[in-house]
């Protein structure tokens, strides 16, 4: 997998919002029109206390999680509706999204995604007024200071060229010019 799935969250979010204007409670296939036909889009729809959820997950033919998103309602009314992406997919990592889980809250930091893999990365976005957010990359093990990103696709296609698919580094083996059992001090006499 080395495509980005980002904007397949941000659909799954929109059709989670619209969703719930027509909501029956259950687990079922969802057939989206023009999505590849290998991706296949489940949907749960609950009650709660609270209010009503639908939960939505796309994955692959090899059941491969590519993207989640979920959007919820309080007071079974869909009159205002809160949704937000769970999960989305680029190169090998699977970013999640740490905000807590439903209902969807307002916080401090409504879109902040976490990903691990040769480093443990952490997207969170900063709000402007009358313009896209920016968004900040951090590493846990690295101190190095990252670009600021204009969307999230820029800055997970940065993390996968540069971090992720760099050559490991570190000791080499040395190729043996002559196999171990043949080498001249394997026969010299050490008794003498």
């Amino acid at each position: 997998m080395t495509e980005h799935t980002y904007n397949l969250a941000t659909r799954l979010r929109a059709i989670a919002c619209d969703s719930l204007h027509t909501f029956q409670p259950g687990r079922r296939a969802i057939t989206v029109e023009d999505l590849p036909e290998e991706i296949f889009v489940t949907a749960r729809f609950a009650t709660h206390p609270w209010g009503i959820s639908g939960q939505l997950w796309a994955r692959n033919s090899a059941a491969v999680l590519l993207a989640s998103a979920e959007a919820t309602a309080p007071d079974a009314q869909p009159s205002s509706i809160t949704s937000r992406i769970r999960h989305f997919r680029s190169g090998n990592l699977l970013w999640t999204s740490t905000v807590a889980s439903l209902p969807v809250t307002v916080t401090t930091c409504a879109n902040c995604y976490t990903a691990v893999g040769r480093h443990c990365y952490q997207l969170h976005a900063q709000p402007r007024l009358d313009a896209h957010p920016i968004w900040h990359l951090t590493t846990d093990e690295l101190d190095t200071e990252h670009p600021l990103f204009a969307g999230v696709v820029s800055a997970v296609t940065y993390i996968d060229g540069t971090f992720e698919h760099q050559p490991v580094r570190g000791r080499q083996r040395r190729a043996a010019s002559k196999p171990a059992d043949t080498h001249p001090w394997r026969h010299t006499d050490l008794t003498r």
